[in-house]
């Protein structure tokens, strides 16, 4: 049971990438369609080598933070 939910959960993943990726290819519509694309791309980045030195961690987790807090405030106002 664990190892087919797991290939399930990994399947699931794989959808919501496919998504998320072809979802980036059209114009974003909003900041927050805009923001979530750039979520999506630096979460990419953030798992590579080259983001893992702890200054651009910090970077990449402040950058994340602000987006999500820029779009948090955007949503509020409307």
């Amino acid at each position: 049971p664990g190892a087919s939910s797991s290939q399930a959960a990994q399947q699931a993943l794989r959808d919501r990438q496919e998504q998320l990726e072809k979802l980036l290819g059209e114009p974003a519509e909003t900041w927050p369609e805009a923001a979530a694309k750039a979520q999506y791309l630096i979460q990419l980045f953030a798992a590579t080598p080259e983001a893992q030195d702890p200054r651009r961690k910090t970077l990449i987790a402040h950058t994340l933070d602000d987006l999500s807090r820029l779009c948090k405030d955007t949503q509020d106002q409307t």
